[in-house]
């Protein structure tokens, strides 16, 4: 992934904002025949106004490009939106994101196939318009000892088998310090993913994922890091709910100019 943004201060209240995005995805090896690499290009265009002292409303246009490696699909999304936030108190602040997205895609599909050189001879395109929604909340709140953020969304994501799927998603994190040495961290996030163009619904799927840290601080460079980790996989196909358990150990040591994790 590559990618720039720009900002503009047009008057006292008001600001532009420009991002621009490249992702590239491959696979090599002994991979399954259905993944195949994509590339998207991504561009976001805002304009921000600051309404008071504690809120903010920004617009947003943005284009999404995806196509696949196989030249057999790819779509255009296009989506509107407004964002309003607003401080809470100087520690909280709470910010809504609602708006319109439209999904153009075309499927290559082939119509002659020559299984003696297996080369497709001719290919018909489908082409297909799908409208819908996205939607996105959050919420941020910090005090002395712990910190705490919510984030709901639902929007659209590359399939990693070379499609469109929409994606509904919440996040849940807290963290508490015990004292200057001890800390603690909860994490909790849960999505539901459906197709929505050019793959088959056999992708589609619900995770759960939870995860509980505790952090200890040896000295100034060094930390180390307890973790545990319950993850959950659905996928609607076969019903088979796959659960994992794991827990790791983490040393962070900081040097100067330099970081490393072991």
């Amino acid at each position: 992934t590559i990618g720039g943004s720009f900002q503009r201060q047009v008057g006292e209240n008001n600001t532009i904002n420009l991002d621009l995005s490249r992702t590239v995805v491959s696979y090599r090896g002994n991979v399954p025949a259905v993944y195949s690499g994509y590339s998207t290009n991504n561009a976001s265009l805002s304009y921000g106004w600051i309404l008071a002292e504690r809120s903010r409303l920004d617009a947003t246009a943005s284009l999404v490009r995806f196509s696949n490696e196989a030249g057999s699909f790819e779509y255009d999304q296009t989506v509107y939106q407004l964002s309003y936030g607003y401080s809470l108190s100087q520690s909280s602040s709470f910010r809504l994101s609602a708006g319109k997205r439209v999904l153009k895609s075309t499927l290559r599909i082939c119509t002659s196939f020559d299984f003696l050189t297996r080369n497709c001879l001719s290919t018909e395109d489908e082409n297909t318009k799908d409208n819908g929604n996205v939607i996105s909340a959050s919420l941020n709140s910090s005090s002395e000892v712990s910190q705490y953020g919510i984030d709901l969304s639902r929007t659209i994501i590359p399939s990693s088998v070379s499609g469109a799927q929409e994606q509904s998603r919440i996040n849940i994190n807290y963290e508490h310090t015990f004292s200057s040495r001890v800390s603690s961290e909860l994490k909790a996030n849960a999505s539901k993913t459906l197709t929505v163009e050019g793959v088959s619904s056999s992708r589609d799927s619900e995770r759960k994922m939870l995860t509980l840290s505790l952090k200890y601080k040896l000295n100034k460079d060094m930390r180390l890091n307890f973790s545990y980790q319950y993850l959950s996989s659905l996928y609607y196909s076969d019903g088979i709910d796959r659960v994992s358990n794991s827990i790791t150990v983490n040393l962070y040591t900081v040097w100067p100019r330099l970081m490393s994790t072991y």
